[in-house]
C-alpha cells in the first residue's frame, strides 16, 4: 500500500463512521415517537458547531420551520465530515513524514 493510498484509508474510514453516526442520529430523530422531548439530541450533538449557527440565523432571518432547522444541520454535518477528511489526511501525512527514532 503506498502512504498516499494509506492516508486516504484512513481519513475515508474515519469520516465514514461520522457520517454512519450522523445517519444513525438522523434515524433515531425520525424512528421515535413525535412527543418524545429529546428524539432530536443526538442529531444538534453530533452536528456541532452548526446549531450555535442556527440560533444566529434564527434571531438574524426570523426563520424556524422544521424542514429548514433539519436541512441545514444535515448539510453542517456534512460539512464537518469533509472537514474530519480533510484533518485525518493531514494528520496521516505528518504521521508517515515524521522521522523514525
Amino acid at each position: 500500500m503506498t502512504k498516499i493510498a494509506g492516508r486516504v484509508t484512513f481519513a475515508r474510514i474515519l469520516s465514514g463512521l461520522y457520517v454512519v453516526c450522523l445517519l444513525a442520529a438522523l434515524a433515531v430523530l425520525f424512528l421515535t415517537r413525535q412527543h418524545t422531548p429529546f428524539a432530536g439530541i443526538f442529531f444538534v450533538v453530533v452536528t456541532i458547531p452548526w446549531p450555535l449557527v442556527l440560533e444566529g440565523i434564527h434571531k438574524f432571518f426570523h426563520v424556524n420551520t422544521f424542514v429548514f432547522n433539519l436541512v441545514f444541520l444535515l448539510m453542517g454535518g456534512l460539512v464537518n465530515a469533509w472537514i474530519l477528511y480533510w484533518a485525518a489526511s493531514r494528520i496521516a501525512r505528518f504521521l508517515k513524514r515524521a522521522p523514525k527514532g
